[in-house]
Protein backbone atom coordinates (compact mmCIF):
# COMPACT_ATOMS: atom_id res chain seq x y z
CA UNK A 1 0.00 0.00 0.00
CA UNK A 2 1.02 3.35 -0.61
CA UNK A 3 -0.31 6.82 0.14
CA UNK A 4 0.46 10.34 -0.28
CA UNK A 5 -0.73 13.32 1.78
CA UNK A 6 -2.67 16.06 -0.22
CA UNK A 7 -2.16 19.57 0.25
CA UNK A 8 -5.17 21.30 -0.15
CA UNK A 9 -3.86 24.49 -0.12
CA UNK A 10 -1.55 24.01 -3.38
CA UNK A 11 -4.33 22.50 -5.46
CA UNK A 12 -4.95 25.58 -8.36
CA UNK A 13 -8.39 26.23 -8.76
CA UNK A 14 -10.71 24.52 -11.35
CA UNK A 15 -13.92 24.41 -11.79
CA UNK A 16 -13.96 20.88 -13.42
CA UNK A 17 -13.84 17.95 -10.72
CA UNK A 18 -11.94 15.99 -13.27
CA UNK A 19 -9.35 18.39 -14.62
CA UNK A 20 -8.69 19.04 -10.85
CA UNK A 21 -4.99 17.77 -9.59
CA UNK A 22 -6.95 15.88 -6.60
CA UNK A 23 -8.58 13.78 -9.76
CA UNK A 24 -5.79 12.77 -12.03
CA UNK A 25 -4.03 10.90 -8.88
CA UNK A 26 -3.32 7.26 -10.11
CA UNK A 27 -2.45 3.73 -8.89
CA UNK A 28 0.03 2.83 -7.87
CA UNK A 29 -1.05 5.67 -5.61
CA UNK A 30 -3.51 3.52 -3.11
CA UNK A 31 -4.70 6.07 -0.45
CA UNK A 32 -4.61 9.71 -0.39
CA UNK A 33 -4.46 12.13 2.62
CA UNK A 34 -6.49 15.49 2.62
CA UNK A 35 -4.57 17.57 4.75
CA UNK A 36 -5.53 19.31 7.10
CA UNK A 37 -8.30 19.71 9.08
CA UNK A 38 -8.83 21.53 12.15
CA UNK A 39 -9.42 19.57 15.08
CA UNK A 40 -11.96 22.29 16.58
CA UNK A 41 -13.64 21.96 13.32
CA UNK A 42 -16.89 24.00 12.94
CA UNK A 43 -18.59 22.09 9.87
CA UNK A 44 -22.23 21.33 10.35
CA UNK A 45 -24.08 18.04 7.91
CA UNK A 46 -24.89 19.59 4.68
CA UNK A 47 -23.25 22.59 5.23
CA UNK A 48 -20.97 22.47 1.93
CA UNK A 49 -18.31 24.89 2.32
CA UNK A 50 -14.82 25.25 3.56
CA UNK A 51 -15.65 27.38 6.37
CA UNK A 52 -14.72 26.40 9.81
CA UNK A 53 -12.95 23.70 8.44
CA UNK A 54 -9.43 24.79 8.12
CA UNK A 55 -8.89 23.20 4.60
CA UNK A 56 -7.35 25.45 2.24
CA UNK A 57 -9.05 24.24 -1.04
CA UNK A 58 -9.41 26.82 -3.29
CA UNK A 59 -11.59 24.40 -5.44
CA UNK A 60 -15.56 24.50 -4.60
CA UNK A 61 -16.37 21.60 -2.46
CA UNK A 62 -18.76 20.35 -4.77
CA UNK A 63 -16.21 19.88 -7.15
CA UNK A 64 -13.54 18.43 -4.17
CA UNK A 65 -16.09 15.73 -3.63
CA UNK A 66 -16.69 14.80 -7.10
CA UNK A 67 -13.30 14.67 -7.49
CA UNK A 68 -13.08 12.04 -4.54
CA UNK A 69 -15.64 9.90 -6.77
CA UNK A 70 -13.30 9.70 -9.39
CA UNK A 71 -10.96 8.63 -7.30
CA UNK A 72 -12.75 6.19 -5.57
CA UNK A 73 -13.76 4.90 -8.85
CA UNK A 74 -10.36 4.06 -9.90
CA UNK A 75 -9.86 2.03 -6.11
CA UNK A 76 -8.16 4.74 -4.76
CA UNK A 77 -9.59 5.33 -1.03
CA UNK A 78 -9.63 8.89 0.25
CA UNK A 79 -9.21 9.54 4.02
CA UNK A 80 -9.14 13.12 6.03
CA UNK A 81 -6.29 13.98 7.71
CA UNK A 82 -6.92 15.81 11.07
CA UNK A 83 -4.27 18.08 13.20
CA UNK A 84 -0.53 18.39 11.57
CA UNK A 85 1.91 20.65 12.80
CA UNK A 86 -0.18 23.46 12.61
CA UNK A 87 -3.60 22.59 14.50
CA UNK A 88 -3.78 21.31 17.66
CA UNK A 89 -5.96 19.30 19.38
CA UNK A 90 -6.72 21.25 22.51
CA UNK A 91 -9.87 21.19 21.30
CA UNK A 92 -11.46 18.08 19.28
CA UNK A 93 -15.13 18.35 17.75
CA UNK A 94 -14.93 15.08 16.45
CA UNK A 95 -18.60 15.14 15.07
CA UNK A 96 -18.01 17.78 13.29
CA UNK A 97 -15.42 16.24 12.08
CA UNK A 98 -17.08 13.38 11.07
CA UNK A 99 -20.14 15.58 9.47
CA UNK A 100 -16.99 16.92 6.80
CA UNK A 101 -16.38 13.24 6.12
CA UNK A 102 -19.49 11.80 5.86
CA UNK A 103 -20.80 14.85 3.52
CA UNK A 104 -17.46 14.23 1.43
CA UNK A 105 -18.27 10.62 1.05
CA UNK A 106 -14.66 9.22 2.64
CA UNK A 107 -13.29 6.43 3.50
CA UNK A 108 -12.00 7.44 7.10
CA UNK A 109 -9.72 9.16 9.20
CA UNK A 110 -6.52 9.99 9.64
CA UNK A 111 -5.87 11.54 13.21
CA UNK A 112 -2.07 13.72 12.82
CA UNK A 113 -1.68 14.46 16.94
CA UNK A 114 1.22 16.53 16.97
CA UNK A 115 1.65 17.54 20.82
CA UNK A 116 3.52 20.95 21.37
CA UNK A 117 3.90 19.71 24.67
CA UNK A 118 5.58 16.35 23.93
CA UNK A 119 6.06 13.72 26.08
CA UNK A 120 3.74 15.40 29.04
CA UNK A 121 0.72 15.37 26.53
CA UNK A 122 1.31 11.92 26.18
CA UNK A 123 -2.18 9.98 28.09
CA UNK A 124 -3.71 12.38 25.30
CA UNK A 125 -3.41 10.27 22.31
CA UNK A 126 -5.33 7.11 23.53
CA UNK A 127 -8.24 8.93 23.96
CA UNK A 128 -8.36 11.05 20.85
CA UNK A 129 -8.15 8.21 19.04
CA UNK A 130 -11.48 6.15 20.65
CA UNK A 131 -13.53 9.79 20.03
CA UNK A 132 -12.44 9.42 16.55
CA UNK A 133 -12.78 5.53 15.99
CA UNK A 134 -16.61 5.98 17.07
CA UNK A 135 -17.64 7.88 14.02
CA UNK A 136 -15.79 5.30 11.84
CA UNK A 137 -19.09 3.69 10.22
CA UNK A 138 -19.67 1.15 7.37
CA UNK A 139 -15.92 0.23 7.01
CA UNK A 140 -14.55 3.37 7.19
CA UNK A 141 -10.67 3.46 8.09
CA UNK A 142 -9.01 4.72 11.23
CA UNK A 143 -5.26 5.64 10.96
CA UNK A 144 -3.09 7.99 13.08
CA UNK A 145 0.63 9.65 11.77
CA UNK A 146 2.57 9.36 14.66
CA UNK A 147 6.85 10.43 15.67
CA UNK A 148 9.54 8.58 13.81
CA UNK A 149 10.54 8.12 17.52
CA UNK A 150 7.07 7.61 19.44
CA UNK A 151 6.89 3.74 19.83
CA UNK A 152 10.87 3.71 21.53
CA UNK A 153 11.47 3.76 25.34
CA UNK A 154 11.59 7.16 27.05
CA UNK A 155 14.51 9.46 27.17
CA UNK A 156 15.40 12.23 29.29
CA UNK A 157 15.94 15.55 27.37
CA UNK A 158 13.82 14.17 24.27
CA UNK A 159 10.41 15.93 24.41
CA UNK A 160 9.18 13.16 21.63
CA UNK A 161 10.80 9.84 22.18
CA UNK A 162 8.04 7.80 23.62
CA UNK A 163 4.80 10.25 22.85
CA UNK A 164 2.95 7.48 21.44
CA UNK A 165 3.41 4.35 23.42
CA UNK A 166 0.79 4.96 25.89
CA UNK A 167 -2.12 6.13 23.21
CA UNK A 168 -0.95 2.81 21.43
CA UNK A 169 -0.93 0.50 24.11
CA UNK A 170 -4.58 1.38 24.96
CA UNK A 171 -6.13 2.02 21.75
CA UNK A 172 -3.80 1.21 18.99
CA UNK A 173 -6.00 -1.96 18.67
CA UNK A 174 -8.85 0.76 16.95
CA UNK A 175 -6.02 1.83 13.98
CA UNK A 176 -6.12 0.70 11.34
CA UNK A 177 -3.10 1.81 9.88
CA UNK A 178 -0.12 3.74 11.27
CA UNK A 179 1.70 6.22 9.46
CA UNK A 180 5.52 6.87 10.56
CA UNK A 181 6.42 10.12 10.18
CA UNK A 182 10.07 8.61 9.38
CA UNK A 183 11.75 12.08 8.73
CA UNK A 184 12.38 15.72 10.03
CA UNK A 185 15.33 13.66 12.06
CA UNK A 186 18.69 14.33 10.20
CA UNK A 187 20.78 11.95 8.90
CA UNK A 188 21.07 10.12 12.20
CA UNK A 189 17.51 9.12 12.18
CA UNK A 190 17.87 5.10 11.82
CA UNK A 191 14.46 4.35 9.62
CA UNK A 192 14.31 1.00 9.69
CA UNK A 193 14.39 1.01 13.54
CA UNK A 194 11.59 3.55 13.45
CA UNK A 195 9.73 0.96 11.31
CA UNK A 196 10.56 -2.23 13.78
CA UNK A 197 9.90 -0.18 17.02
CA UNK A 198 6.20 -0.21 15.89
CA UNK A 199 5.95 -4.39 15.11
CA UNK A 200 4.15 -5.20 17.88
CA UNK A 201 0.92 -2.69 17.30
CA UNK A 202 -1.31 -5.06 14.58
CA UNK A 203 -2.37 -2.08 12.30
CA UNK A 204 -0.23 -1.95 9.04
CA UNK A 205 2.67 0.18 9.06
CA UNK A 206 3.42 3.02 6.64
CA UNK A 207 7.04 4.29 6.19
CA UNK A 208 7.14 8.11 5.59
CA UNK A 209 9.44 9.36 2.81
CA UNK A 210 9.80 13.29 2.49
CA UNK A 211 10.91 14.60 -0.71
CA UNK A 212 13.26 17.74 -0.85
CA UNK A 213 14.26 19.59 2.10
CA UNK A 214 13.22 18.22 5.02
CA UNK A 215 11.58 20.48 7.67
CA UNK A 216 14.29 19.42 10.22
CA UNK A 217 17.73 18.79 10.09
CA UNK A 218 20.28 18.03 6.95
CA UNK A 219 19.00 14.27 5.53
CA UNK A 220 18.19 14.49 1.84
CA UNK A 221 15.49 11.47 0.50
CA UNK A 222 17.68 9.44 -2.50
CA UNK A 223 16.00 6.54 -4.28
CA UNK A 224 18.77 4.22 -2.76
CA UNK A 225 17.06 5.20 0.65
CA UNK A 226 13.52 4.06 -0.71
CA UNK A 227 14.95 1.09 -1.67
CA UNK A 228 16.73 -0.07 1.53
CA UNK A 229 13.32 0.67 3.27
CA UNK A 230 11.30 -0.65 0.95
CA UNK A 231 13.21 -4.03 0.86
CA UNK A 232 12.71 -3.86 4.74
CA UNK A 233 8.91 -3.75 4.76
CA UNK A 234 7.01 -6.35 5.32
CA UNK A 235 4.01 -7.66 3.51
CA UNK A 236 1.09 -6.14 4.39
CA UNK A 237 2.89 -2.84 5.52
CA UNK A 238 3.48 -0.10 3.13
CA UNK A 239 4.74 3.96 2.93
CA UNK A 240 3.26 6.84 1.99
CA UNK A 241 4.91 10.28 1.11
CA UNK A 242 5.26 13.78 2.16
CA UNK A 243 3.35 15.50 0.17
CA UNK A 244 1.83 15.71 -2.87
CA UNK A 245 2.87 19.31 -4.22
CA UNK A 246 6.32 18.70 -2.58
CA UNK A 247 9.10 19.50 -4.73
CA UNK A 248 12.50 17.81 -4.73
CA UNK A 249 14.86 14.92 -6.56
CA UNK A 250 14.32 12.48 -6.53
CA UNK A 251 10.56 13.48 -7.24
CA UNK A 252 6.97 12.06 -5.56
CA UNK A 253 6.66 10.10 -8.64
CA UNK A 254 10.18 8.50 -8.45
CA UNK A 255 9.71 7.67 -5.46
CA UNK A 256 6.20 6.04 -5.82
CA UNK A 257 7.51 4.03 -8.75
CA UNK A 258 10.66 2.98 -6.84
CA UNK A 259 8.68 1.73 -3.87
CA UNK A 260 5.90 0.29 -5.58
CA UNK A 261 8.56 -1.76 -7.75
CA UNK A 262 8.98 -3.35 -4.30
CA UNK A 263 5.79 -3.63 -2.57
CA UNK A 264 3.60 -4.78 -5.39
CA UNK A 265 6.01 -8.08 -5.83
CA UNK A 266 6.58 -11.08 -4.10
CA UNK A 267 9.73 -11.99 -2.61
CA UNK A 268 10.63 -14.61 -4.82
CA UNK A 269 10.31 -12.17 -7.66
CA UNK A 270 12.79 -9.76 -8.92
CA UNK A 271 12.01 -6.14 -8.85
CA UNK A 272 13.03 -3.78 -11.34
CA UNK A 273 13.73 -0.17 -10.50
CA UNK A 274 15.12 2.55 -12.15
CA UNK A 275 19.05 2.42 -10.83
CA UNK A 276 18.97 6.73 -9.19
CA UNK A 277 22.39 7.07 -11.03
CA UNK A 278 21.46 6.42 -14.63
CA UNK A 279 17.73 5.99 -14.73
CA UNK A 280 17.77 2.91 -16.56
CA UNK A 281 16.69 -0.37 -15.75
CA UNK A 282 17.53 -1.94 -12.39
CA UNK A 283 16.76 -5.43 -11.41
CA UNK A 284 17.51 -6.26 -7.52
CA UNK A 285 15.43 -9.44 -5.55
CA UNK A 286 13.46 -7.98 -1.97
Amino acid sequence: MIGVYFESWACTWTDKAEESALAQIETPIDVVFLSFVRPDCTYVKSQGTWVGTGMDFALDFQVVRKAIQILKSKGIKVMLAVGGATYSFDTFHHKSVAELMYDLELDGLDIDWEPVNGIADALKFGPILEQAKQYCISGQLLSAAVFANGAMAQKEGDLYRGVNVAGLQSHGHLLDMINIMAYDGGKQLDVIASYLSFHQYKAKKMVGFQVGKQGWGDALLTLDDVVQVCSMIEDGDGCFVWAYFKQGTPSVEQVVETAAAFLDNHEEEPVGVPCPHCGKGLFITK
